[in-house]
């Protein structure tokens, strides 16, 4: 499993990534918009939210606020 912490800026946008496994992200701190640029889908996560994305989902992280973003992400590897 990788587990990490992202700090996002203000106005910044990540680029798009997909991973072969399955992803948690946990919203501590700031205003994280995460979009699904398959699927045209939003969503926004305040402190203590969470959202999984199934593996192979492209996303995008993304600060629209005007405070940085933390969050911790966990992307568990595919079992075989």
């Amino acid at each position: 499993m990788t587990v990490g912490m992202i700090e996002l800026g203000v106005g910044k946008m990540a680029d798009s990534e997909a991973h072969p496994g399955d992803e948690a992200i946990f919203a501590t701190r700031g205003q994280l918009n995460v979009y699904l640029p398959d699927t045209f889908d939003w969503y926004e996560l305040h402190p203590k939210n969470s959202l999984f994305i199934p593996e192979g989902t492209r996303h995008q992280y993304c600060n629209m606020s005007d405070e940085p973003v933390e969050f911790f992400f966990a992307v568990a590897p595919r079992y075989r």
